[in-house]
């Protein structure tokens, strides 16, 4: 179990700290965020290798991959919040942000049931 969270974990934070890197210092020019992509393929693989790892070794285990998925999703959108925050300076509403990570846990319960 811990593993699979670790694999989970370790792939959305790559693809989040990208995505926001990418946000944050790449002009929204054509050829300057193609060039920033191609930079990025070889932590790209990485991030999806370890997802797919997760995911199979969590299928095995678990034989839910909608349950699976949606939690690899709410670790992703945890890293999203932490990145917007840290790097971004985003200024957001706790409680907002609390009443929708609670939506996704009561989602992510009723797949699991």
């Amino acid at each position: 179990m811990l593993i699979i969270t670790g694999l989970l974990t370790l792939g959305s934070l790559l693809i989040a700290l990208i995505m926001t890197l990418q946000v944050k210092f790449i002009d929204p020019v054509f050829i300057k965020v193609l060039k920033f992509n191609i930079y990025m393929i070889p932590l790209m693989v990485a991030a999806n290798v370890s997802l797919g790892m997760g995911f199979i070794k969590g299928q095995q285990i678990f034989k839910n991959f909608p349950f699976l998925l949606s939690g690899q999703t709410f670790i992703y959108y945890i890293m999203i919040l932490i990145f917007s925050v840290t790097i971004l300076g985003d200024k957001l509403s706790i409680l907002r942000v609390l009443i929708a990570y609670l939506f996704m846990v009561v989602g992510i319960w009723i797949i699991k049931s």
